[in-house]
């Protein structure tokens, strides 16, 4: 520096130094501690300040895990994963983060401001509108059921659900209780070849940090109608009691047979001789009639007798067998003798004839 007057005359130039200091910048506005939900966006707003001259050229850069060194220049809380005063991160992963966000003038100078963020699991949920009861099924139908269809969780965790199903019709396990097994394991689920009768089907979705949710289906299986007549017995009385009742019939109609055939037998022996020598025709003399001189009347005048058929089912003689009456007739007991259905003896001029017989032997 040097002086002028008036007239022109000057002094000796002066000389000094001035130091000229950046002022460094400031930042504010991080909440303390504070909890999101994973996948959530945490809104995040800071004010960043400086000199006139700096404030246009001033980056904030933020850091969301001071765990990690995404720069590699061995800090860990100054990589610059998002920038400006207005960010909306979110965390995939339940755990702590540190927040650490960096405002940094043309100078290099930089100020710095950190804070806590809890990111917390949420355990899947139940999708309201899915279908839990299954009714319209036959035994033998196919049921194909899908997990997806029952949970939901955040956009990450929906990808990567893990599900299991546990059916009360199956044990896996053989520890003979159909309960707690893991029949299937996998985001659908055919069960094939349903059985007649209501099942519960469990199942059970889990997150990749281990939380889990259960949903309970049922599901209810008819019987296939019977396709013939034992079928629809069996259907109606059980299989026990149409067992018992297919014996005693069996037994009832051996029973029946054997009693019929039984009492079909022919006739012994001795009731037959006595029944053909009954009915074999006799002569009462082997002479010729005495002649005179007026002729005599007929020794036997013709009688026949006939014997009218028994009503069925109803009573008669027991056991004898009859002929005509007069001094030639006989009667004789049969051991067991028929009924006659027919028959007529006459005398024709001294011979005794009697007519073919019908014999019918009832039990």
């Amino acid at each position: 520096v040097r002086a002028i007057d008036a007239d022109g005359a000057t002094s000796d130039i002066q000389q000094a130094t001035v130091m000229v200091h950046n002022v460094p910048p400031t930042v504010q506005g991080l909440p303390g501690n504070s909890p999101v939900v994973e996948d959530d966006p945490l809104n995040l707003t800071v004010t960043a300040q400086d000199t006139a001259s700096d404030q246009a050229t001033l980056t904030i850069c933020w850091d969301l895990n001071a765990k990690l060194d995404t720069d590699g220049d061995g800090v860990r809380d100054n990589d610059c994963e998002l920038t400006g005063a207005s960010v909306a991160p979110s965390w995939s992963t339940k755990g702590v983060r540190m927040i650490t966000v960096t405002v940094t003038d043309d100078d290099g100078a930089f100020a710095q401001q950190s804070m806590n963020v809890s990111v917390l699991n949420v355990k899947p949920r139940e999708s309201i509108d899915a279908q839990t009861s299954y009714t319209n099924l036959t035994e033998g139908d196919n049921l194909t059921l899908t997990g997806a269809d029952f949970f939901y969780d955040e956009a990450t965790d929906n990808e990567i659900l893990a599900f299991t199903w546990d059916s009360s019709h199956l044990d896996s396990d053989l520890d003979g209780d159909p309960e707690g097994d893991d029949d299937f394991t996998g985001g659908t689920w055919t069960i094939n070849d349903l059985p007649p009768g209501e099942w519960t089907v469990i199942v059970t979705a889990t997150d990749d940090d281990g939380e889990s949710e259960q949903r309970s289906l049922t599901v209810v299986v008819a019987e296939l109608p019977p396709s013939g007549l034992f079928e629809s017995i069996t259907s109606e009385l059980g299989t026990t009691t149409t067992a018992v009742i297919g014996l005693l019939g069996i037994i009832i109609i051996g029973l029946a047979v054997f009693l019929f055939f039984t009492r079909q037998r022919t006739a012994p022996a001795e009731e037959l001789a006595c029944l053909n020598k009954a009915s074999s025709p006799r002569r009462p003399s082997l002479s010729p009639p005495s002649r005179s001189a007026s002729p005599s009347p007929p020794r036997f005048q013709p009688n026949p007798l006939r014997f009218k058929p028994s009503p069925p089912h109803t009573a008669h003689p027991p056991n004898r067998w009859l002929s005509t009456p007069g001094p030639r007739s006989r009667r004789r007991d049969c051991p067991r003798a028929g009924r006659w259905n027919s028959g007529i003896t006459t005398a024709n001029n001294g011979w005794l004839r009697t007519s073919p017989l019908r014999l019918q032997f009832n039990p």
